[in-house]
């Protein structure tokens, strides 16, 4: 019977021989489990296209892998995205085991590297949606473990594949890892990488529309993207590693600067979302910690891997706390529901002025066939007078989630569901409140104030500002007294609605007590002392207050300020 001894050394033994299959397994359970059941904006547009089977010239791979997956049989095409991201995120963390291998010849400072690199929060975020990004940081640190190890004819068609991967998500990125990846390869493999890869690239582009990412300098973008949370320590161990490495002559450490170089001038050049970027500096750890394990030869490599490691990965998942992994779940489809599923029947239009709205529209339309009688109407054409031009024509539904914009009359607009039907003629009567809007998700929560605030800008412009106060859910902070006041209350030319002339940017925080500083203003009710670190929107509204009481017309004070927005 082997000695218990041996059992520990052949179990290791075998860790330390699969470790890549090991890691990838663990990493797949755990993202697969935690995958986002539906997603807003970017995500939910990426799987419009994957439904569609369409590849954008951005990321052509990706869309064709997000069209297999949203075929699988498993939950709905929001989850099957979130499981192919599971699956790239899965397949860098092996990637940096692998590379670890080959660069200092132990796995596991590789497995602390992906330990850290999955907790930093940009990253664990595109491990959970869609995002070609993380395939894009798929290929490029599997084409840096694969030119890391010995030549043979697998590595060379691996590194190639690897190749093609970081082609089809970030196409001028991987044109440069393509140029590295033929020039180190074998002069005898080099033929077929270069046909393998030029072939691969014509396919993969051949009916993909849109064009390639063009040039648009950020690196502001790139900074705020590496620096959050623990990201920061991936990048700055990252940045000590390969420079450290480079500089002491660590074999192969200079092809890694090259690749890190690259991917750098990509991020802040064109992709900006730093994926990649992060990921190839993990790559870094490794060097720190057989830096460590140099200066101590006394000590075994995998102890001292152990006791530097753990203690860096603790910090880590502290300042990791950052992660934001916006798990959707049914909220899009339920507020593209709550928009326009109590239309009238169309033909007619739509016209959702923010973003999610507009998507999760698209998304229902595109993916469920929900209202096809409605046509969604772009952004860039969504005016008021397009709206005018179809209320004229008479033959048209026109839908949107305000009331009104532009130069529209929001005493034109009949509530259905949580938008509204815009109309030619006054409306009269008042339709009872809806419930307050609830939907998951940390943007869920934000359309649902943003539904409820316009619900109560509507009433507000109808004259009832007491069903405003109770549509934004301030009934409570006025009490019965100062509803009953305002439910006798219309605004006049001395105490005009401020409000909706508050610039946009000025409003993000504390909305609600803005807008009850509103209606108490339009009331004549007590304003409410504001404190010094009130912000700015309601400072603004303050000072425009006293200045209509001293005697200042309120067109001046909004034309003022829309004049020094434009300087």
């Amino acid at each position: 019977m082997p000695a218990p001894a041996s059992r520990v050394t052949r179990g290791a033994a075998f860790v330390a021989a699969h470790a890549e299959l090991i890691m990838f397994a663990i990493a797949l359970i755990w993202l697969a489990g935690s995958a986002a059941g539906g997603s807003w904006l970017a995500p939910s547009e990426r799987e419009i296209v994957a439904v569609r089977l369409d590849r954008t010239a951005f990321a052509p791979l990706y869309d064709l892998l997000a069209g297999g997956f949203v075929r699988l049989p498993l939950g709905d095409p929001a989850f099957r995205l979130g499981l192919l991201a599971a699956v790239l995120g899965a397949t860098t963390l092996a990637g940096l085991v692998a590379a670890s291998r080959a660069l200092v010849k132990q796995p596991l400072p590789g497995a602390i590297a992906a330990v850290l690199l999955a907790i930093a929060p940009p990253v664990r975020e595109a491990m959970g949606t869609a995002q070609p990004g993380m395939l894009a940081a798929a290929g490029l640190v599997w084409v840096v473990a694969l030119l890391l190890a010995p030549h043979d004819r697998a590595r060379a068609i691996r590194a190639t594949v690897a190749a093609i991967a970081v082609i089809g998500a970030a196409p001028w990125l991987g044109a440069v890892i393509a140029i590295v990846v033929v020039v180190e390869l074998d002069r005898r493999a080099r033929p077929a990488a270069i046909g393998a890869i030029g072939g691969a690239a014509v396919l993969l582009w051949i009916g993909a529309i849109g064009t390639v990412p063009l040039l648009d300098p950020d690196l502001a973008a790139v900074v705020g993207a590496s620096g959050r949370g623990s990201a920061a320590l991936v990048v700055g161990i990252g940045l000590l590693g390969v420079l450290f490495g480079a500089a002491t002559g660590l074999p192969r450490a200079r092809l890694v600067a090259i690749v890190v170089l690259a991917a750098t001038v990509d991020a802040i050049a064109i992709d900006h979302d730093a994926l990649a970027l992060i990921s190839i500096l993990a790559i870094g750890t490794p060097i720190v910690l057989r830096a460590i394990s140099r200066a101590l030869p006394t000590t075994p490599a995998w102890i001292v891997a152990l006791g530097a490691g753990l203690p860096i990965v603790g910090v880590a998942a502290v300042l990791g706390a950052e992660v934001r992994l916006d798990d959707a779940g049914a909220a899009p489809a339920r507020l593209a529901a709550d928009l326009i599923d109590e239309l009238p029947a169309g033909p007619g239009l739509v016209i959702a002025t923010r973003a999610p709205g507009f998507v999760a529209i698209d998304r229902e339309q595109q993916i469920a066939g929900s209202r096809p009688d409605l046509v969604l109407v772009p952004p860039a054409q969504q005016t008021d007078t397009l709206v005018a031009n179809a209320l004229r024509d008479g033959t048209f539904v026109i839908g949107a989630d305000v009331a009104a914009f532009g130069r529209l009359d929001p005493r034109r607009a009949l509530p259905s569901g949580r938008g509204y039907a815009l109309l030619d003629t006054d409306v009269v009567g008042h339709i009872p409140l809806p419930d307050r809007a609830t939907y998951a998700s940390e943007l869920g929560r934000d359309q649902a104030l943003r539904i409820d605030l316009a619900r109560a800008a509507y009433e507000a412009a109808n004259g009832r500002l007491d069903a405003a106060a109770r549509a934004i859910g301030l009934a409570d902070r006025f009490g019965a007294a100062d509803l009953a006041v305002l439910a006798a209350t219309l605004p006049t030319r001395a105490r005009p609605p401020l409000y909706a002339h508050i610039p946009p940017e000025a409003r993000t925080t504390d909305e609600l007590d803005l807008f009850r500083d509103d209606l108490a203003w339009v009331a004549d009710l007590p304003a409410v002392e504001l404190p010094p670190s009130a912000p700015a929107g309601r400072k603004l509204h303050a000072a425009w207050r006293a200045a209509i009481e001293a005697g200042a017309t309120p067109e001046s004070l909004w034309s003022a300020t829309e004049k020094k927005d434009r300087r």
